[in-house]
C-alpha cells in the first residue's frame, strides 16, 4: 500500500478524534392517540325547573282526569266512614273497589306520593288510607257532647252537612237524639243543629192569651224609626244609632229622542221631477 495514503489516513483519525462532539437533542415522546372517539366539549348544565306545589283548583287539561280519579277515591273513603268502617284501606284495594285499576303506574305514583298525602279529607295510616272527617265522632254520645260543648262556648250551631260527613250511621243517631237537639232550616235550605239544653233552660209556660196577643200585632210597614218614636212616647229607652235601611230607587234614564232628519234641496222643489218607476 502507498505510504502516503497511510499517512493521510492517520491524520484523518487524529483530526476526527480532536473534533468536538455535538449530541442531538431527544424529542419528547408524543402521547399515543386514543383510538376512542374524540373528546367532546362539556355542555353547561341546565338549571332544573323549580317544582311548585300543584293547585287542583287551577288545574286544567289532563289534570282533570287525575283529579277525577282522586274525587272517586275520596267519595269511596267517605262512604266507608259513614257506614262505620274505620279500618285503613290500601291503594290497590281502593282502586279495585272504585274500578280504576287501569290508571297506570304514573298516576298511581302521583296518588300515593302527592295527592292523597296532601288531601285534607284523607288520613294516612301505615300503608292504607281512610276518610278524615271534620269532627272525630263515633256515636250519638260523641255528637251530643260536641253540641253541648259548642253551646257552652257560645259557638252557635253546627251545620247538618258537617254532621252527616263526620258521624257514621247519622240517620240512626239523629233518630235517637230527636229530643236532645234542635233542628232548624235556613232560608237557603241548609240545615242547622243546636243543643237542646233542658237542664239550664227549662221550658217556660206562657199563658195562651199572651201568645195570641203577641201574634195579633202587625208590624208590616213599620220601620225602626217608628219603633223608636213609640218607645220614647211611652218613656222606654231605645237603642241609639239605629241604621235605617232605605230601599234604593233606581232613577230612570231619559230616553234619547230621535234627531230630526235634515232634507236637502228644498229650494228646488218646483224644478225637480220624480222619474222613479211607478
Amino acid at each position: 500500500m502507498d505510504p502516503s495514503l497511510l499517512k493521510e489516513h492517520e491524520n484523518y483519525k487524529k483530526r476526527a478524534a480532536n473534533a468536538p462532539l455535538v449530541e442531538a437533542r431527544k424529542r419528547p415522546a408524543q402521547p399515543e392517540l386514543s383510538k376512542s372517539r374524540p373528546h367532546k366539549k362539556s355542555k353547561p348544565e341546565r338549571e332544573k325547573p323549580i317544582q311548585r306545589e300543584f293547585d287542583y283548583k287551577t288545574a286544567t287539561g289532563s289534570s282533570e282526569y287525575k283529579f277525577g280519579i282522586l274525587a272517586k277515591i275520596v267519595r269511596y273513603l267517605k262512604s266507608m266512614h259513614q257506614k262505620g268502617i274505620q279500618e285503613a284501606i290500601t291503594i290497590d284495594d281502593i282502586l279495585d273497589e272504585t274500578n280504576q285499576t287501569d290508571i297506570g303506574p304514573r298516576n298511581q305514583h302521583w296518588l300515593t306520593s302527592e295527592a292523597l298525602l296532601n288531601n285534607p279529607k284523607v288520613e294516612v295510616v301505615g300503608n292504607g288510607y281512610r276518610f278524615k272527617p271534620v269532627y272525630n265522632i263515633r256515636d250519638k254520645k260523641g255528637l251530643l257532647n260536641l253540641l253541648r260543648e259548642n253551646e257552652l262556648n257560645g259557638n252557635g250551631c253546627i251545620m247538618m252537612e258537617i254532621i252527616e260527613e263526620s258521624v257514621p250511621n247519622v240517620a240512626k243517631v239523629m233518630k235517637d237524639l230527636k229530643d236532645s237537639v234542635i233542628h232548624l232550616v235556613r232560608p237557603d235550605k241548609k240545615e242547622m243543629l243546636y243543643y237542646n239544653n233542658k237542664d239550664d233552660y227549662p221550658p217556660v209556660a206562657i199563658d195562651e192569651d199572651i201568645v195570641k196577643c203577641w201574634r195579633s200585632v202587625s208590624i208590616e210597614g213599620v220601620d225602626e224609626r217608628k219603633f223608636e218614636e213609640y218607645l220614647k212616647k211611652h218613656n222606654i229607652t231605645a237603642m241609639e244609632n239605629l241604621e235605617i235601611k232605605k230601599a234604593r230607587v233606581q232613577k230612570k234614564k231619559p230616553s234619547k229622542k230621535a234627531k230630526p232628519f235634515k232634507t236637502h234641496n228644498e229650494h228646488m222643489g218646483d224644478i225637480l221631477k220624480d222619474y222613479s218607476a211607478k
